[in-house]
């Protein structure tokens, strides 16, 4: 009898704790930051205070995307509204147990540099918001940080300017002056039937439109909402011209072959390895045919491409994938810094 007792007591404990583990984790509520909403200064009080066009917030917009995620639209003020690109947004409530959102932060990468947004409610059903600019274009710009509050506004956003197309700087030798170069898209073809895939691949899912290139503890690290990509460390130019390539591309996976420093790394888009190369690419001929493993090697044209340091297995591997899909580039989205290496095809 007893037993029975302290058996129905235990099972009450359980459901009670479910119910209240339930109630402690409800999703964040981000009704209030949701909708269109505009500048609250007008443009002749920003004159006034000294604020240019380009660092300037016209118009952000909240929208839900899924069940749980958020997404945020940014608009600046390029003489007319200017379009700075969406992202995800992430929620900070103001306690671990509680679904009150304190903020919503979201990053954003443009052709000058990587912006950060702070949203945070704001008096009389306002938002206040908060953004830091990290230049990563070499303009000799000082990083900076705008704040100001925005109303909601029930029209829809207006027709945005496209930001300015993209600039990277080609590699140059260190006396030679620098010279700019725009990387342009141009239609991307890919084999239509791609080859059988390794059983054993290892890749990671990446989601091109929200891929940016970050400061971190640990360095500019080029990132999406999931995963941590590469870490440029102290290269933020580097990293920049990465997100570009990521996104033109359209690459949507990232695999591996190896482990530790002898990873190899290369990236699809659908499976496959895109064929035409963008306008300014830094890419070096191979031929498919003379690909070979060399003791841990992997070397065309007496030229090593990848060194697995001695694992003949992953280096076999390596050139099989290559010869397989007949990658006939190589190719460097920011040289001499060789961290995002990515491969085309015929």
């Amino acid at each position: 009898m007893l037993r029975a007792v302290w058996g129905g007591v235990f099972a009450f404990g359980l459901l009670a704790a479910s119910v209240l583990t339930t109630s402690a984790f409800a999703a964040p509520d981000t009704a209030p930051f949701q909708g269109n909403w505009v500048n609250d200064a007008s443009r002749t009080v920003l004159n006034a205070l000294g604020a240019s066009d380009n660092e300037d917030v016209a118009r952000i917009v909240v929208t839900q995307e899924g069940k749980s995620r958020l997404r945020v639209h940014l608009y600046g003020r390029c003489g007319s509204n200017c379009d700075w690109g969406s992202a995800l947004g992430h929620p900070y409530t103001d306690a671990a147990s509680s679904d009150m959102v304190r903020a919503i932060r979201a990053d954003f990468q443009t052709p000058s540099g990587i912006k950060h947004l702070t949203l945070r409610p704001g008096s009389r059903s306002s938002l206040r918001f908060e953004l830091v600019t990290d230049f990563t274009d070499r303009s000799g710009r000082h990083d900076y940080e705008t704040s100001g509050s925005l109303r909601l506004d029930n029209a829809p956003p207006p027709p945005e300017k496209p930001m300015p197309a993209p600039v990277v700087f080609a590699a140059r030798p260190s006396n030679a002056p620098q010279a700019a170069v725009a990387l342009t898209p141009t239609p991307h073809h890919v084999a239509e039937l791609p080859p059988a895939r390794d059983e054993d691949e290892e890749c990671t899912k990446v989601y091109p439109p929200d891929v940016i290139a970050t400061p971190t503890p640990r360095g500019t690290v080029v990132k999406d909402f999931l995963h941590t990509l590469i870490n440029f460390e102290s290269d933020k130019l580097a990293a920049a011209k990465t997100v570009q390539v990521i996104r033109q591309y359209r690459f949507d996976e990232q695999c591996f072959i190896g482990r530790g420093k002898s990873k190899f790394t290369y990236w699809r888009v659908a499976g496959q390895f895109p064929k035409t190369a963008m306008a300014g690419s830094d890419c070096v001929e191979i031929q498919p045919d003379a690909i070979t493993a060399q003791g841990g090697k992997v070397v065309a044209a007496n030229r090593v491409i990848a060194d697995f340091e001695g694992d003949t297995a992953s280096a076999s591997r390596a050139v099989q994938l290559l010869r397989s899909n007949k990658v006939n580039r190589q190719c460097f989205a920011a040289r001499p810094n060789e961290k995002m290496v990515y491969w085309l095809a015929r």
